[in-house]
């Protein structure tokens, strides 16, 4: 178990590991939300990535489960050349991708950009 933080971050870190599975999962499946939802949905792996850093209580399964959801997720995706939110995507890597199913409003918001 990884320590420190407090146990309203441990709750915390586990519902946002479950949040970016659940949204992985829709990705997978075709995305069908606009750009705003998918750059705000993408933010649920921010906050993980946060509460990790602060070395939040975490249960080795949940770590499996991310980095499973992490893998689907590129599997799912394709890099992008846009730049969907301004971040480091060598750290913050989620921002660099895109869909491979697109779907509108999504699809037509790409084209916009």
């Amino acid at each position: 178990m990884i320590e420190s933080g407090s146990r309203d971050e441990a709750e915390l870190l586990a519902k946002m590991i479950g949040e970016w599975r659940q949204f992985v999962d829709s990705v997978a499946t075709g995305y069908r939300f606009c750009i705003y939802d998918y750059t705000n949905d993408l933010s649920a792996r921010d906050i993980i990535d946060e509460l990790l850093e602060k070395k939040v209580a975490v249960r080795p399964e949940q770590l499996d489960i991310l980095a499973a959801a992490d893998e689907y997720f590129k599997q799912s995706t394709d890099e992008s050349p846009l730049l969907l939110v301004f971040a480091p995507t060598e750290k913050m890597w989620w921002y660099g991708r895109i869909p491979k199913m697109l779907y509108d409003p999504l699809l037509t918001d790409l084209r916009e950009l």
